[in-house]
């Protein structure tokens, strides 16, 4: 079940990843609407958090399997 939790929490940082793409893609990085900017902030935010996650699960992973 970790492992397919760990391929979910990879398609979710690829999917937010992709929005921020997107998005940079169609606004640019100067100057563009203030909801942009806060938009990539929150996803930049969900990402870290992805990650953080992910990387827990991992160490508990490896710490499972040294205690097994």
């Amino acid at each position: 079940m970790t492992d397919k939790t760990i391929e979910s929490l990879d398609a979710y940082i690829a999917d937010r990843l992709a929005k921020i793409e997107d998005l940079e893609k169609r606004y640019g990085t100067g100057v563009r609407p203030g909801w942009v900017g806060e938009e990539i902030t929150i996803l930049s935010y969900y990402v870290q958090d992805a990650i953080n996650a992910r990387n827990e699960l991992e160490q508990n992973n490896a710490a499972n399997n040294i205690t097994n």
